[in-house]
Formats: structure tokens, sequence, C-alpha cells
């Protein structure tokens, strides 16, 4: 049995954990937001959410295999993409197959994202961070949250008329 590094609630409050390949980050038994999505994690085999409603945000995928376990509770995965995995034909099937999954089948169920080497369990929801290069100025990566109230528009085209965001979602969703 490997290490295990506890939580209560994270933040991206350091910029890496490194286990040894068999550590586990595991979160206390409450409702907890744990966002990784500016957090470098190699060497970890498992982010457990444990008891609680909790929310994890994935660090970005760095093709190491790790599973990403919600644990008990109702909780919701923000899957952390880069503009290319954003765009990426083979990554935007997997979420829609994700999601008729989370749809269809026990969200105990895990779902294995093979475009991230990711695993994922016991979540009942799914939103998508996309991490975004910014034109003005900001640094590559960072991330871009924007909220929107019914009928608002938004448009991210560059200069040339290029989107700079792909909003995943079907009638009804959320995004």
């Amino acid at each position: 049995s490997g290490t295990v590094i506890g939580v209560n609630g994270y933040g991206n409050g350091v910029d890496a954990f490194q286990g040894q390949g068999d550590t586990v980050v595991r979160d206390s038994n409450s409702s907890h937001a744990l966002d990784f999505s500016d957090t470098n994690l190699s060497g970890l085999i498992e982010v457990d959410a444990a008891g609680g409603n909790d929310t994890v945000a994935t660090a970005l995928a760095d093709g190491s295999a790790m599973t990403y376990d919600g644990g008990s509770g109702t909780d919701t995965l923000r899957l952390s993409l880069t503009e290319d995995q954003a765009a990426d034909a083979a990554t935007l099937a997997e979420v829609q197959a994700y999601k008729a999954h989370l749809a269809s089948a026990n969200a105990a169920d895990p779902f294995t994202f093979s475009t991230l080497g990711i695993t994922v369990e016991n979540f009942e929801s799914l939103k998508i961070n996309n991490v975004l290069v910014a034109e003005d100025g900001a640094s590559p990566g960072s991330s871009t949250t924007v909220e929107l109230s019914m009928n608002d528009i938004l448009d991210l085209t560059t200069e040339n008329s290029n989107p700079l965001l792909t909003i995943l979602g079907d009638a009804g969703d959320a995004v």
C-alpha cells in the first residue's frame, strides 16, 4: 500500500504533488471543492474525494494513468482540457460517451478517457474546464471562466474569425 496525502478541500495551493507511483490524494469525508486544474500531479494513482457532495477539477492530463474517484455523495467532475484537447475529435467523442455513460449506467462504474489517460468513477455530473491560451497577455494555459445569464450572447472569435472556445453541451445543458 502506498502513501496517502490527506487534504481538506484543495484549490491549487501548490505547484505539484509528486508521488512514488502508488500515492493517493484523499479528501476528508465532507463536501469540498478539489481543484487540481493548475497543479501538476505525477506519480499518483488516484485522487479520492471520499464522502460528501464534492466538485473535483482534474489536472491537465499528461498521459499518466490516473483515477479520479468522487466517492460517496453527489459529485461533479470538472474535466480540465487544453485548447488542443477541446478541439480533438477523439477527446470530444469520449466526452460525449461519458455523458451517455452518466445518463445510462451506474455512476460508480469506471469510465476511461483513453485520450487523456484518466479513469473516473463515482461522479454524477460533468462540467468542462477549457484551459485557454489567452491573447490578452495572460500566461498560456490560464483558465477562463465565463458566467452567462439566459439569452446572453458570447462572441469568442479572433480577428480572423477562428473560434477560441468550443462549448460542449446538448439543448438544456448548463455550460
